[in-house]
């Protein structure tokens, strides 16, 4: 099965802002095929994933209004970058392991590695890469944790934990 195509992916954003269609249905319908891609029964592409991944998220409340994260000019927006992937084939010219995307005028340069997760591809892959983020963000986790740091701070008996966290005010 290959799944939706841009064009019916692009429908679902329309009758969302034409009011067809209610945010909540509109999420559920592309939630079916995200979870269907991932279970191996479809298989889809870089911009129906990216698509949809869009539409699933578009029911998502405002915390605490009451509405929804996402406005009508984002959805709008999102509704025509859909239309603009639709009209060029639905794929980003490649070369190798990069593409170019032109956005409203704008060349941008995109790279990416297959099989890696978003979150590692940003992990700096050198000791000096490393030591600059660390030098810029801090070290946000020590290298050691307490426990290694001070193996002889405890004793080992069962009441330690509560003399090391023991309030102040008990002491008067």
């Amino acid at each position: 099965m290959t799944g939706p195509d841009l064009g019916e992916i692009e429908a679902w954003f329309d009758n969302v802002l034409s009011g067809r269609t209610t945010r909540d249905e509109a999420d559920r319908w592309a939630m079916r095929w995200l979870s269907d891609d991932f279970a191996g029964v479809v298989d889809l592409d870089e911009d129906r994933l990216w698509a949809l991944g869009l539409l699933a998220g578009i029911d998502l409340p405002d915390w605490p209004g009451g509405g929804f994260l996402h406005d009508e000019a984002q959805i709008r927006g999102w509704r025509d970058e859909v239309r603009a992937r639709h009209h060029r084939g639905g794929a980003v010219a490649r070369a190798g392991r990069s593409s170019v995307e032109i956005r409203f005028g704008v060349v941008k340069e995109q790279s990416w590695d297959t099989g890696v997760m978003p979150g590692e591809q940003r992990k700096p892959q050198t000791s000096e890469q490393r030591r600059r983020v660390d030098e810029i963000f801090g070290d946000v986790l020590p290298e050691t944790t307490s426990d290694e740091r001070d193996p002889e701070r405890r004793t080992g008996l069962p009441d330690d934990w509560y003399r090391e966290n023991r309030p102040p005010h008990h002491d008067r």
